[in-house]
């Protein structure tokens, strides 16, 4: 009959019918993959940073571009969410923020019928906050940083490039760092004498004051390093001042002013209990290229420009921008046990694997040498014509000789005048503060921190607008958790 199937045929469209329905539906049994059912969302105004997602806990909001900064949240079926201490709701709704400096403000949510909620923290930005922009490439990196960024702000970022702690300091706090006794330290101005000299300060996550470090003899502070020792002593640097150097052989004044380091180590109350003066175990003639500079600038002559400093046993590790080297010291006779770069020496090492040998740094920073022997430099090539470069090499005392094991840079780095620093991970990465990577056409100067791979693989580029952070501290531990930073940070907005 005209229109009619057969039952072969009828069978064969009920089939193919199936089939399709089959297919639209997606796969079943063990291999089926439910849809997700909807979870609540958070927006607000002005935009939270970052976009809101479940798997993170911390936003920000620049609070200041609002007269009513508000969150507004979408509740789905079968969920509750309440914001700010009110009460759960079941529909959508939206809250005020509670708005000042750096106020914070609680968004929980649960399923209806449980009493297991999930909790999400949204903080007003201070006005003068710069600006920042965070981008992931892969995953990793530390869960925390530490780092000191313009308009004199020391502040935490936690993976998610959120800043979860901050505060703000009279002068840059240079060198902001968690001590091993769960304190904090940043250089600082000292107001409590009849001088305002630049010192060190110790703190808790509440931002209250322990105690104040300066060196001793009434020397000023050298801002580059503050290390807490394992016996409870505090090691810093400090400026000795020395008139009437002749410095006519490197074509300087014969009756110049010039500056050397004096390394101090005090117990907490301030007292001295050793140290070693730069003068008597480095030559002038060390400084080498930088004679260049010290003629010209009309300041006194920065010998050594010592910045950083690292335990090795009893012996001690330090940087030194000035005589483009790294060298080792023994606490106990101060004679000098090895140098890796800078002009040649009787106790300089031989430099293997490295194609920039015969002068492989140039004004580096943040030494650190790990219980392997091998030591990580961040080499800033500053006036060399080259990138900047993370390096790391073993070291071999009985030899003389340093074998560089890995390096690399960042494309997006051409320069580094400055500062910097590189940290290793556990598991092989790296935090790298860049330093004073110059000017860019699209936003202007920029500190650049970065987090990467063993290779040198970038795993995210966090960019803080205005001035460069002089190093970062990688903070890969527990201590301290997000709700101690959060807590301490509700402290100091009520304190402030």
């Amino acid at each position: 009959m005209p229109g009619s199937f057969s039952k072969s045929a009828l069978r064969g469209l009920i089939t193919a019918a199936i089939l399709a329905a089959v297919l639209a539906a997606g796969p079943s049994g063990a291999d089926a993959k439910p849809a997700q059912a909807a979870k609540p969302r958070l927006t607000t105004s002005p935009t939270v940073f970052p976009a809101f997602s479940w798997k993170k806990r911390d936003y920000v909001v620049r609070c200041a571009r609002s007269k009513n900064p508000r969150a507004r949240i979408v509740v789905p079926r079968g969920w509750q969410a309440r914001i700010a201490g009110s009460t759960f709701h079941a529909r959508n709704f939206s809250h005020k923020l509670n708005s000042g400096e750096s106020a914070g403000t609680w968004f929980s949510v649960r399923r209806k019928g449980s009493r297991k909620s999930r909790s999400f923290h949204i903080r007003c930005l201070p006005a003068d906050f710069p600006a920042f922009r965070f981008s992931r490439y892969r995953s990793g990196g530390p869960r925390l940083m530490f780092a000191q960024i313009e308009n004199e702000y020391a502040v935490f970022f936690d993976r998610h490039g959120v800043p979860v702690w901050w505060m703000k300091n009279v002068v840059p706090p240079l060198n902001p760092q968690v001590l091993p006794d769960g304190t904090i330290s940043y250089l600082s101005l000292d107001t409590t004498g009849p001088r305002n000299l630049v010192s060190y300060v110790i703190r808790n996550l509440n931002g209250r004051l322990i105690r104040t470090i300066l060196p001793a003899g009434g020397l000023l502070t050298d801002a580059h390093e503050l290390r807490l020792l394992p016996n409870g002593n505090y090691l810093i640097g400090a400026f000795r001042q020395q008139n009437a150097l002749d410095a006519s052989a490197f074509g300087g004044s014969s009756h110049a002013v010039a500056l050397s380091l004096q390394l101090q180590q005090l117990k907490p109350n301030g007292k001295l209990v050793w140290k070693w003066n730069s003068t008597g175990h480095i030559k002038l003639g060390e400084s080498g290229r930088w004679w260049n500079n010290f003629t010209t600038n009309g300041e006194p002559y920065d010998l050594v420009h010592f910045n950083s400093a690292d335990l090795d046993g009893n012996s001690l590790v330090m940087s030194f921008r000035h005589l483009d080297a790294v060298i080792k010291v023994s606490k106990k006779t101060g004679k000098i046990v090895w140098k890796l770069g800078g002009t040649n020496t009787p106790k300089n090492l031989k430099v293997l694997g490295d194609p920039l040998r015969t002068y492989p740094f140039g004004g580096q920073h943040d030494a650190r040498l790990d219980n392997r022997g091998y030591l990580s430099v961040f080499d800033n090539g500053t006036n060399l014509n080259r990138p900047p470069r993370v390096v790391r090499y073993r070291i071999d005392q009985k030899t003389g000789t340093a074998t560089l094991v890995s390096s690399f840079t960042d494309p997006r780095v051409q320069l580094s005048a400055c500062c910097g620093s590189a940290r290793r991970l556990p598991g092989g990465g790296w935090l790298v503060n860049w330093g004073g990577i110059g000017p860019t056409s699209d936003y202007g100067h920029y500190g650049l921190i970065g987090a990467y791979t063993g290779k040198g693989k970038p795993i995210f580029r966090l960019r803080v607008k205005g001035t460069h952070p002089y190093r970062v501290q990688p903070i890969t531990g527990r201590y301290p958790q997000l709700g101690r930073l959060r807590n301490g940070m509700d402290t100091i907005d009520r304190n402030s």
